[in-house]
């Protein structure tokens, strides 16, 4: 087969419906990217006589393949099979030229393009979103694939660029790992295999994102840096959400502790974000989601009842976390239990979400037949063997009380 692969043409500093400066600071995404999603643009509107709120555009970014042919089908066939299981009233259509849906990127990646109408009950509310899917394959540095959502208003036909803006992001985690299902009892049910965690920052949340990974790696008692360490390598996919930007501390931190305690400020239509891959939920703050403390102002006020805050200081909103883990380590030091730790982890329904997940680690429902076999008088090695354990010494430690302690015994 011959490669009739098409390559998007690289847009110059001026370009005719996107905003590259934004799309960089919202999506970590490229010029590379802001000329497929220029494109993309182009041909979609083209559907609508140029209603930018009526569509959404989906992009699918895979590595550069160059012209192996093996690999264009790969993808391809990958991208055909996904149609088969999209619900019959969702009406997601590829873009393509002449009739090859794959495309190249200035940059010599492959991207799929694909456009479908911005769904929800009120029309006169209708909101397009851009959806980036950065397919990363297996990766033994991160997730198999990251995908950001923005609203398209941000990036399509936005003269202003958000140099000082504040943006509020939510990251969904997934507790699943690359070829792994969900169990049969939460088929369908997206957000039980999913942790949410919703903030603010003055920069791209890239970079924020990026401080969040190093927190992680040095042991940051925060649940949504727990997380990262167990969840964030190998998992399946690890959104990224930008819900609004603002142009005043005061206008996002409002927005924050509404989006964290479960409200929808500023957002003209949730369902125009909702497609049959992206299930989720406002409202983050634990046992919800991984928001130790409410958003905004909300958040400070429970910073100063635990005296990690001196009345009247400005806080940097990038410094909230840094001042909640001092905190954390400085009740440590002086041997005293920190509130927020012990409230969450004393918490056993939510300590058995985390601690239960990660590729590796045996499930509650392991856990407890294994516990109901040592009372036959069963050995370890028959009963590592009856579980599906990864190997005996598991349960060795499990059974000696050394692991999953905190994993009640079943009633």
């Amino acid at each position: 087969m011959s490669n009739s692969t098409f390559k998007i043409p690289k847009v110059g500093d001026h370009t005719k419906w996107v905003n590259a400066y934004n799309l960089l600071k919202l999506s970590g995404a490229g010029i590379a990217i802001a000329s497929v999603l220029e494109y993309a643009v182009e041909k979609a509107f083209q559907l609508d006589q140029g209603a930018t709120s009526s569509r959404n555009i989906i992009i699918h970014v895979y590595p550069a393949v160059g012209d192996d042919l093996a690999a264009l089908d790969s993808i391809r066939d990958h991208a055909l099979l996904s149609k088969k299981y999209e619900p019959e009233d969702y009406k997601c259509e590829f873009i393509e030229t002449g009739q090859e849906f794959l495309h190249y990127a200035p940059d010599g990646r492959v991207v799929i393009i694909e456009t479908s109408p911005t769904r929800g009950a009120d029309a006169s509310v209708l909101e397009g979103s851009i959806e980036i899917y950065f397919m990363h394959g297996t990766s033994e540095n991160g997730p198999s694939t990251d995908i950001v959502m923005l609203p398209m208003r941000l990036v399509v036909q936005q003269p202003i660029n958000f140099k000082k803006y504040y943006v509020v992001y939510c990251h969904a985690l997934t507790t699943l790992r690359v070829g792994e299902v969900p169990n049969e009892a939460d088929e369908g049910q997206h957000n039980n295999n999913t942790l949410h965690y919703i903030g603010i920052t003055k920069q791209g949340w890239q970079r924020r994102f990026q401080q969040h990974l190093s927190d992680a790696r040095r042991g940051s008692p925060l649940l949504f840096h727990r997380a990262l360490r167990d969840f964030y390598v190998g998992s399946k996919q690890v959104q990224h959400r930008v819900l609004e930007v603002c142009s005043s501390e005061k206008e996002a931190m409002d927005a924050e502790e509404e989006f964290v305690d479960g409200a929808m400020p500023n957002l003209l239509n949730t369902e125009a974000f909702e497609n049959f891959t992206d299930s989720w939920y406002f409202g983050t703050l634990y046992p919800k989601g991984l928001n130790m403390i409410p958003g905004g102002y909300a958040g400070l006020k429970v910073l100063h009842k635990l005296g990690a805050l001196q009345d009247g200081k400005r806080v940097d909103v990038d410094r909230r976390d840094k001042i909640l883990i001092d905190s954390i380590k400085r009740d440590g030091r002086a041997g005293q239990a920190n509130p927020l730790i012990s409230a969450h982890w004393n918490d056993p329904d939510y300590a058995e979400k985390i601690i239960c997940g990660p590729e590796g680690r045996l499930s509650t429902e392991q856990i407890h037949e294994a516990r109901k076999l040592e009372l036959t008088g069963m050995n370890n090695a028959e009963i590592a063997k009856a579980v599906g354990a990864k190997n005996e010494l598991q349960i060795d430690r499990l059974l000696a009380g050394r692991t999953y302690s905190r994993i009640g015994r079943p009633n």
